[in-house]
């Protein structure tokens, strides 16, 4: 990855894949600060979602 922050917005995006196989933006809703990581168009986050880590993934 080129960089990393803190995100501490209360909403973000996810892209995820829907069931045609085409990709969607998501809303997701924040209760806690995310991990952000990018590397040119590609990224996602990590984020503590109250009982595990998950990745929320963002850009292609």
């Amino acid at each position: 990855m080129a960089y990393w922050s803190l995100y501490a917005k209360p909403t973000t995006e996810e892209v995820i894949l829907d069931a045609n196989g085409d990709l969607k933006d998501r809303l997701v809703h924040l209760k806690h600060p995310c991990i952000e990581l990018r590397k040119e168009d590609t990224g996602g986050m990590i984020y503590w979602n109250g009982k595990r880590y998950i990745w929320l993934h963002q850009g292609c």
